[in-house]
């Protein structure tokens, strides 16, 4: 008789955990997922990755009832405490730069936040200024990038408008550094090993930019932060997108959680920024473990940048407030992988990407791609206390559920 593969998740509808069916659900369409559409790929590369996707890109409602669907929202859609702020002098200026703005006088704008820029002693103050004289120099010179047309490329977004703003928000400090292109992390190269063992020519997930602060003792690079680019926002590319960013943003918060080095309440507080872009579009989410078995996807908030510079304008101290919101994110796990590299210098087995499966971490699925087209069921998707799905073993849940609202 095969075991019942069962997770622990604590909310429950019929005896049965909101993670013991997403699963349930990835596993029975498993074998088809190469002719599945992009969204109910999505919704099973979520599933086998142990996720639940709160964001406003809705795929696995269909799993339960909208009364089920609320109950899980209010349990598991978490709200970052925000305690970013602008600083002080800058968002007093956004006033007058609107002003000038609104009389549609982009010149004096751009000079009176580059004059700032130049005088004021604050670096954070600086490299807001900085961030805006290029957006308002992109509505200038180069608006046609704010607007989907044909003639505009995916690398134009993130060469002409994207790369600028994040090189000055993470330029502060000498440790972290943006990757662009399609490079790969060494975390998730160990996690998709495991995967894998036996196979010497393992690369791991490539994304078009990641924050690193990299450790030259260890030589890995750890990912602060990742980001995917579209030329526009479709859907096939967008939910083939999203399903790489959750791959990649649980490999980088297993590597901190499987870490000796941090207390329970210090693992309990982590959470991974990740960015979608499509063209001038751009959504922050972030990803965190919610449950034993069960992670999180949540919005955050829109980064998007206006096609109509008024409209900007009015709407950008919650813009530059969400942008400081996103690099205060990115520099605590700067700081959380400083305190992993300090405990490496006298116990390199801090961090084990092995790590007993009775944890609450899973096993990580990595969607497939054209060097590796066929999809691989992850290591550990269930806790120790359920055999390896392939050990022999017929696949078992708990009793059928049926898709809701279909």
């Amino acid at each position: 008789m095969a075991i019942p593969r069962v997770e622990r998740d604590p909310v429950l509808f019929g005896s049965i955990s909101v993670s013991t069916i997403l699963k349930k659900d990835a596993i029975d369409n498993f074998l088809q997922f190469t002719k599945l559409s992009a969204i109910e790929q999505y919704r099973i590369s979520l599933g086998l990755n142990s996720t639940i996707n709160l964001t406003n890109v809705q795929c696995q409602q269909v799993l339960f009832t909208t009364e089920e669907w609320s109950i899980i929202k209010a349990t598991y859609a978490f709200q970052l405490r925000d305690r970013s702020k602008l600083p002080g002098e800058f968002k007093s200026k956004l006033k007058k730069i609107k002003r000038n703005i609104d009389g549609h006088d982009l010149d004096a704008a751009y000079n009176q936040i580059r004059t700032l820029e130049i005088t004021s002693m604050d670096d954070p103050t600086k490299r807001l200024c900085a961030i805006y004289a290029h957006v308002i120099r992109v509505y200038k010179e180069r608006a046609y990038i704010l607007r989907t047309i044909r003639v505009n490329s995916e690398a134009d977004s993130l060469i002409k408008l994207w790369g600028e703003v994040f090189e000055l928000l993470f330029g502060g400090n000498q440790d972290i550094y943006l990757r662009w292109g399609e490079t790969t992390s060494g975390v998730t190269t160990l996690q998709k090993k495991l995967n894998r063992p036996g196979d010497k020519n393992v690369v791991g997930m490539k994304v078009d930019c990641r924050a690193v602060v990299f450790f030259e003792k260890e030589n890995l690079d750890i990912d602060l932060m990742n980001m995917e680019a579209a030329k526009v926002y479709n859907d096939d590319k967008i939910f083939q997108d999203r399903a790489k960013l959750v791959a990649e943003a649980k490999c980088s918060l297993d590597y901190f959680l499987h870490s000796s080095a941090l207390t329970a309440e210090k693992k309990a507080k982590i959470c991974i920024p990740v960015l979608q872009i499509a063209g001038a579009k751009c959504e922050l989410c972030s990803y965190r473990l919610v449950a034993d078995g069960l992670y999180a996807l949540n919005s955050v908030g829109s980064l998007t940048v206006s096609p109509i510079c008024t409209e900007f304008s009015k709407n950008a101290p919650s813009w530059f407030k969400l942008l400081t919101r996103l690099k205060t994110m990115v520099l605590n796990l700067y700081d959380t992988s400083i305190i992993i590299q300090q405990k490496n210098t006298n116990d390199f087995n801090s961090v084990d990407m092995n790590a007993s499966p009775s944890t609450s971490t899973r096993g990580t699925f990595f969607p497939p791609t054209e060097a590796s087209p066929v999809p691989i069921l992850p290591s550990n998707m269930y806790g120790s206390s359920c055999p390896p799905l392939n050990d022999g073993n017929a696949i078992e849940s708990s009793p059928n559920k049926k898709l809701k609202n279909a």
